[in-house]
């Protein structure tokens, strides 16, 4: 597979990676900001904030819809080029994709990012739009379900919701969302990637032309670091909401703090394998659990990475939680390995990992979660899906996966027909 890949770091502490295909015809370019919804405790020039919900959300609409240069959206979509941006709970990310008009719109991008409009006037604009999400949100019924999960998993975080309620968006001061942007906002904290069929010399010099113009962010923020314990809160709970059946799931807290960049690339693969061996849509065991009407249909299954921590989620609508839950805590303690079956999971990796390469965004998407999750600034190769069997056992068997709350979404009839 190809591995174009040039790196270059700016005078300004930007990194910028080049990855250049000229089989492609369009030209992907994103710029990320290390800074996401669970980051809410932090030391800006020598003083502490403790945020609300949402502000990382926030900040994402502000620089798209009042930046300098206009509605970076708006703009973007008039010269034919799509746009977008999402924040997540470790990064907010500004991407433009198209063929032509490219450096136009880049240009547009950088400037709104760089160049906020923060004015009483805009702050409010941008909370009408945001309450209007936050509605939809709520609607979800996994909503709930989710934020009691943050609580019982961890001892001190009080995330709830990436995007914040409507009282925490309402009471959000302009002072706050500043404060947010100057700690997080500067080129140190940040990366951008231009990808496909470009000239790179030129790109080069359009970006260092655009900083030669910029006031550089020279405010000193970091991180508070809270010490989150390895234990779980809460083993179990419950939330009562509108459901079909009961949604069962238990999610793992995974101590990852001492493993290094490449040993949680490592991980990611193996954990991923092991997950779908056991539990994926051809599994045995997935067969067998709807064959004795304990699951209904698929069973859910995804790793979640943060800096201390890696959460393995296991999940389905069951009618019977607790062959479920014995089912599943007897896969993960007994930890058992099929050579043939690891082998067969290790070529459909390999396959969906080829298979990449036709498109700009499922090659650059990876990439970019190697840097924010695993701090590991390298394009995924083969070698990261075909790890050996012995090394793939050595990896699970150290995991442990002694700390983790089991919950369950029930419908609020179910609670009824129990209490008669």
């Amino acid at each position: 597979m190809p591995n174009n890949l040039t790196t270059y770091v700016l005078d300004n502490g930007l990194t910028v990676y080049f990855y250049n295909d000229n089989n492609k015809h369009s030209i992907h370019a994103e710029l990320v900001t290390k800074y996401g919804g669970r980051y809410k405790d932090f030391i800006l020039d020598g003083k502490e904030y403790h945020i609300s919900d949402g502000v990382a959300h926030f900040i994402e609409h502000f620089l798209c819809e009042h930046g300098k240069a206009g509605n970076f959206l708006t703009l973007s979509g008039d010269n034919f080029i799509e746009s977008n941006a999402f924040t997540s709970l470790d990064a907010t990310r500004y991407y433009i994709d198209g063929v032509e008009n490219m450096e136009n719109a880049l240009n547009i991008m950088l400037t709104n990012i760089y160049n906020p409009l923060f004015t009483i006037e805009n702050h409010e604009k941008v909370k009408k739009a945001i309450y209007e999400e936050i509605r939809r949100s709520n609607d979800r019924k996994f909503f709930d379900f989710n934020v009691k999960f943050n609580e019982c998993l961890f001892h001190n975080s009080n995330l709830k919701s990436n995007i914040g309620t409507i009282k925490e968006i309402e009471d959000l001061k302009l002072e706050t969302v500043k404060a947010c942007y100057h700690a997080f906002y500067k080129p140190t904290n940040q990366f951008l990637i231009i990808a496909g069929n470009f000239d790179k010399e030129k790109y080069l010099k359009q970006i260092k032309d655009f900083f030669a113009n910029q006031h550089i962010n020279k405010h000193e923020g970091y991180l508070i670091d809270t010490k989150e314990p390895l234990t779980t809160k809460k083993n179990s709970f419950k939330v009562y909401k509108k459901t079909t059946d009961t949604y069962t799931s238990i999610r793992y807290k995974i101590n990852i703090k001492n493993l290094s960049p490449r040993e949680r690339l490592d991980l990611e693969s193996c954990l991923g394998n092991y997950l779908a061996i056991n539990f994926g849509y051809s599994s045995s065991l997935k067969t067998k659990l709807e064959k004795d009407n304990i699951i209904v249909e698929h069973i859910d299954c995804y790793m979640e990475f943060q800096p201390n921590f890696v959460i393995c989620s296991i999940g389905a609508m069951t009618k019977n939680e607790e062959a479920f839950v014995k089912t599943v805590q007897n896969v993960m303690n007994n930890k058992s390995f099929d050579k043939e079956l690891y082998e067969l999971e290790v070529k459909q990796s390999l396959t969906r990992f080829i298979l990449r390469y036709d498109s700009l965004q499922k090659t650059i998407i990876p990439f970019i979660d190697n840097i924010i999750y695993f701090d590991y600034p390298y394009l995924d190769e083969a070698k990261d899906f075909d790890i050996p069997f012995d090394k793939y056992k050595e990896i699970i068997s150290n995991l442990d996966f002694s700390n983790y709350t089991i919950g369950y979404l029930i419908d609020p009839k179910d609670k009824e027909d129990s209490t008669k």
